[in-house]
């Protein structure tokens, strides 16, 4: 696999050495909310996954068959994968296993999250909310009575990943401000766990977007000391891709959206392809891939990876219509780019005859008047 795109980070942003540290209840919340507010969807996926898919990968190397974490890799390419039901039945034998560890709750709670973001579905959200809590509870429970700074440390990124996960689910369902709250404490508790083992390299994912987006939004307060910067966050987000056990995909699947932000698009396509070389369906990867190319005007290429997601959309069982709508919209703009005005009515018309659910069709509002007005021009 290759990874030569990892030398011209330099040109990103990468910077080596020490960074500020941010005193979150200092930090703007207006500025995190502005942050989150205009996070496009796809970017919200990534920073969903990156947040969410990687708690048990830690220290995997020194674990025994007594440690739940020794199924996560698995379960890590199942969900990047999109086999959700092969995720469910990885966490039913984790919770058959193990029981009430913190990490089969966050397994079983990361796989829900996965299909909330994914296929934009709210699907089991009691569900969710229930065990998000109860790996939080176990989470305190255990911190109580752990004893080694390295079992600390584990279930203090435990616990930032159910608190941002559970954040970036209230934002979905329209709950700001407690998403605000909530996504300051994962901070926290990932620099807890960094502080307890700073050798501890998958805590550096959640903490470096946590950075970034800060930085990002509040760019006209960074002289603040307690601010932190672009380049903090990117330093972290790079840390976790080249030192962390299994949080280097999730990480790039950020990393590619801060590229594109960038207009660096020698970095995105680089990021793109290693990520769809180890996970070639996945979308994690193919949803920046489509951005990258509509940037580069490359609308040959963008119908053909708009196609590939549009197929996987429609193969799923009892799919909502939401994604699909969306990509009918791409697929007729694309034509249009292309001076194909028949193709782009053909796509338009497919698109207002997805069957969608309520849900979607409330989301989804604003493209079907954008597809309506394009068949119109038509007639």
């Amino acid at each position: 696999m290759n990874f030569d795109y990892l030398d011209r980070k330099l040109a990103f942003g990468h910077k080596s050495g020490n960074f500020l540290s941010v005193l979150l209840v200092e930090t703007s919340v207006n500025s995190i909310l502005s942050f989150i507010q205009n996070l496009p969807c796809r970017r919200a996926v990534s920073w969903g996954i990156l947040c969410t898919l990687v708690p048990f990968s830690i220290l995997l190397s020194e674990s025994n068959s007594k440690d739940p974490l020794i199924r996560y890799p698995a379960l890590m390419d199942t969900l990047l994968g999109g086999h959700y039901d092969a995720a469910e039945t990885l966490c039913q034998m984790m919770y058959e296993e193990y029981g009430e560890h913190p990490a089969v709750y966050y397994a079983r709670a990361a796989v829900l999250y996965s299909k909330f973001f994914d296929l934009e579905d709210t699907t089991g959200r009691s569900e969710f909310y229930a065990l998000v809590d109860s790996c939080l509870f176990t989470c305190n429970r255990s911190l109580e009575q752990a004893e080694t700074i390295e079992t600390k440390a584990i279930l203090h990124y435990l616990r930032g990943s159910a608190l941002s996960t559970k954040g970036l689910t209230y934002r979905q369902d329209g709950h700001t401000l407690s998403m605000v709250r909530l996504l300051m404490e994962s901070h926290s508790s990932f620099a807890k766990a960094i502080k307890l083992n700073p050798r501890f390299y998958d805590a550096y994912l959640g903490r470096g977007a946590y950075r970034y987006g800060v930085a990002r939004e509040a760019s006209l307060l960074s002289w603040l000391p307690f601010m932190p910067s672009r380049q903090s966050g990117l330093a972290d987000l790079w840390t976790a891709v080249e030192k962390s056990v299994f949080s280097k995909y999730p990480a790039l699947s950020a990393l590619v959206w801060f590229a594109l932000e960038e207009n660096n698009f020698e970095l995105a396509d680089s990021i793109c392809t290693v990520g769809l070389e180890r996970f070639p369906a996945a979308r994690s990867f193919l949803w920046p891939r489509l951005s990258l190319q509509k940037k580069q005007v490359n609308y040959e290429a963008a119908i053909l990876t708009a196609q590939t997601l549009l197929d996987q959309y429609l193969a799923i069982e009892n799919g909502n219509g939401y994604d699909a709508t969306g990509l009918y919209a791409t697929l007729s703009e694309c034509a249009d780019s292309l001076r194909n005005p028949e193709l782009a009515i053909e796509y338009a018309l497919r698109g207002i005859s997805v069957k969608r659910s309520p849900y979607a069709e409330q989301r989804r509002a604003k493209t079907l008047e954008v597809l309506r007005k394009r068949i119109a021009q038509s007639n």
